[in-house]
């Protein structure tokens, strides 16, 4: 079992993969959870040479089934958590109205919203047994645009 764990999503790239990786650096296990890529394979080799338990899992959080799977995966393999920073984020759709799909909204509202209180909640049984555990979320992928 995994200890001193942190689960950080949108870790392939970014914000995220800077956290994931400062976090590593300080000899934290770290769960890094980003839509399949090859970024996200990369991201994974390097958190694992800071912090050798440091594993990445690809998971689409628009899609329930991959959050269930996911959050799943991390139950059996971890003991109590330290915390969880919620980092996925989609920014959009922009475009204009007229091309606007129902379904790109969905997807945003899920990915923003509604997946971080999933994810959270089905961790949560690892968050009981722990002193303290942090869970941060982050509102904006405004630095991918700047």
């Amino acid at each position: 079992m995994l200890e001193r764990v942190w689960v950080v999503t949108g870790a392939s790239k970014g914000l995220g993969y800077g956290f994931a990786k400062e976090l590593a650096t300080q000899g934290k296990t770290v769960i890094g959870i980003a839509r399949e890529s090859i970024v996200l394979g990369m991201a994974g080799a390097n958190l694992a040479e800071l912090s050798p338990e440091s594993i990445v899992i690809a998971c689409d959080l628009s899609k329930d089934t991959d959050v269930e799977k996911t959050a799943n995966t991390i139950l059996k393999r971890v003991k109590p958590i330290e915390g969880i920073i919620h980092n996925a984020g989609q920014i959009g759709p922009v475009k204009p109205m007229e091309s606007v799909r129902k379904e790109d909204w969905n997807d945003l509202i899920k990915v923003n919203l509604l997946s971080v209180q999933d994810f959270t909640q089905r961790l949560l049984p690892l968050m009981k047994h722990s002193e303290q555990t942090r869970v941060t979320t982050i509102s904006s992928v405004a630095s991918h645009k700047s």
